[in-house]
């Protein structure tokens, strides 16, 4: 059973790889980083050169000319995606909108340093508190 199981793991891990890679050849750079963040094993590393070129996707898509819906949803994926520490935009939007502001202080303890490029200090979002109610 564990050798079962250890190989179907491995073919899964495989799979993932190359769907990531398949991602970044075909330029979907949204879809690599989401793809990035759900590794079929905990933990599962991405190999280094696929870690690099999902970084200067990421990059690249994060300029002053990206629009801001777009940019959002950029650094969104990347929130989640191993490479959140690594990404620094080529450009930032020159007046950004409040929607992208929102979006930025959400995910500001993901991407600190992305979040300062905006002059937003990384804040944890309010924890949720909810739970039954005794009467």
């Amino acid at each position: 059973i564990r050798e079962g199981l250890a190989l179907r793991v491995e073919r899964e891990h495989q799979a993932w790889l190359t769907d990531v890679g398949t991602a970044i050849d075909e330029d979907r750079v949204v879809r690599a980083l989401r793809l990035s963040s759900r590794p079929p094993k905990a933990g599962a590393p991405l190999p280094s050169p696929v870690l690099d070129r999902l970084t200067s996707m990421a990059e690249a898509g994060l300029t002053s000319d990206t629009g801001q819906d777009r940019w959002a949803t950029v650094l969104e994926a990347v929130a989640l995606s191993p490479v959140h520490q690594r990404v620094t935009p080529e450009g930032l939007p020159a007046e950004p909108s409040e929607q992208l502001l929102e979006v930025v202080k959400r995910v500001s303890m993901s991407v600190p340093d992305v979040a300062k490029l905006f002059g937003i200090e990384p804040t944890r979002p309010p924890r949720n508190r909810g739970g039954r109610r005794r009467g």
